[in-house]
């Protein structure tokens, strides 16, 4: 803001020097691009978004190990998204090595718990880690079949399912 007073002030010295001067010609284009910086200065500021990633996390906590995962998806700028399986509650990038990550960051995945397993539906591909750090067990099944994928988005409930993905601020 401190940039946007000086050159304020510097543009209102420039007009009455403007009427107090007879080199009104040589005044004139540097008002027109201070007054151009100053508008390109707030269009970039208003008009893109920060560039910082923006996490939304979902963890899933098991009863009998007392172990968690966190089912989380990164957003950076305008169309960079990644969602990813991991051991780590850290809002951080995703590591090929240690998570799974998620072929589509926009699909729904559907996901239940049973004692020491974590059973994970997907439309899409997952990446297999090298090394998941974690004694749970992971098992993952792709949903092939778009009818079957659509009808588990209406019936997942009753499958003692639960739904994360591509709605996620519904998610949280």
């Amino acid at each position: 803001m401190q940039v946007v007073k000086y050159t304020a002030d510097l543009m209102l010295g420039l007009i009455l020097e403007i009427n107090n001067t007879k080199n009104m010609k040589k005044i004139k284009p540097i008002l027109w691009v201070l007054g151009l910086l100053i508008v390109l200065f707030f269009v970039i500021k208003n008009v893109f978004p920060e560039m910082k990633p923006v996490y939304l996390i979902k963890e899933i906590a098991f009863e009998d190990s007392k172990e968690k995962v966190y089912l989380k998806k990164m957003d950076r700028g305008l169309n960079y998204s990644v969602m990813y399986l991991t051991t780590s509650s850290e809002e951080r990038e995703p590591n090929e090595t240690y998570d799974y990550i998620f072929e589509n960051s926009d699909a729904e995945i559907f996901y239940r718990i049973k004692k020491d397993t974590l059973e994970l539906l997907s439309y899409y591909a997952v990446k297999k880690p090298k090394h998941f750090d974690s004694k749970l067990i992971i098992e993952i099944s792709n949903i092939t079949d778009n009818s079957k994928y659509t009808g588990l988005l209406d019936t997942y409930e009753q499958l003692g399912l639960h739904k994360w993905g591509s709605s996620v601020s519904q998610n949280k």
